[in-house]
Formats: C-alpha cells, sequence, structure tokens
C-alpha cells in the first residue's frame, strides 16, 4: 500500500460502501501516525481520542 494512489482514502472508500449497514462504525487503532490511523482519521466522521486522568504532583515542603 506504500505506493497506491490515494493511500490514506483506502478505508474511508471501504466503509463507504457498507456504511448503510451499521448504525455506527468503530475503529480502534494504536497511537501513531502509520498508515491505519491515517486512513482511519480520514474516514472518521468525529474522533474520540481517550487521554489518563492524573492529579497534579504535589511536592512535599
Amino acid at each position: 500500500m506504500v505506493n497506491a494512489m490515494s493511500r490514506e482514502t483506502v478505508m474511508r472508500q471501504y466503509i463507504d460502501t457498507v456504511r448503510g449497514s451499521y448504525d455506527r462504525i468503530l475503529i480502534d487503532c494504536q497511537p501513531s501516525l502509520g498508515m491505519l490511523p491515517v486512513n482511519a482519521l480520514a474516514a472518521a466522521d468525529s474522533t474520540i481520542i481517550p487521554v489518563q486522568a492524573q492529579y497534579p504532583h504535589q511536592g512535599i515542603g
């Protein structure tokens, strides 16, 4: 797929063919900028980006 034309839209083209059969399509992928996440972002109507909540560090004074 490295040399494919419009390689970042391959997933969107496939999803468009099956979109009518589903209410929601969830695409879960690793946090990187490889071809899978780029295709997923290009195919998405919206995104959810999870983050880890942390309390602020309080030093001993």
